[in-house]
């Protein structure tokens, strides 16, 4: 019994494999035929032309000098007369300061030297 499948199985495998060989030679046929056709691409007219290379890059930078800029009195600061970062010549005027407080110590100091004085004056007339 053995015999006899084998017998009836080895011709449908011969006729398989011829098929399946048949079935890739013509894909090769195919693909091979595909190949020489010529392939469709585009083309552009290269000319010259001028642009400018930016190339942006995160950094810090430091000024070799630095000039802080105070008031060399203290008080309320009423306005500020130049803008950070601007050139300033010497002797401008950069701060306004709150002038009430100068006025009240200028009125005072003058108060203590009228005393001052009339205390001198009293202290001579008691003298002589």
């Amino acid at each position: 019994m053995s015999s006899f499948s084998d017998w009836r199985v080895m011709p449908a495998v011969a006729l398989l494999a011829a098929l399946g060989l048949a079935g890739c030679e013509q894909k090769q046929q195919q693909d091979h035929a595909a190949s020489k056709a010529p392939k469709e691409v585009e083309a552009i007219i290269v000319s010259a032309e001028s642009f400018t290379l930016v190339d942006e890059l995160p950094g810090r930078i430091e000024p070799v000098r630095v000039a802080q800029v105070r008031a060399r009195v203290a008080g309320i600061v009423l306005s500020r007369n130049f803008e950070e970062g601007a050139d300033v010549k010497a002797g401008a005027v950069l701060f306004q300061i709150d002038p009430a407080p100068f006025k009240a110590a200028l009125s005072k100091a003058q108060g203590d030297l009228a005393r001052t004085q009339a205390t001198l004056f009293e202290t001579q007339a008691t003298v002589k």
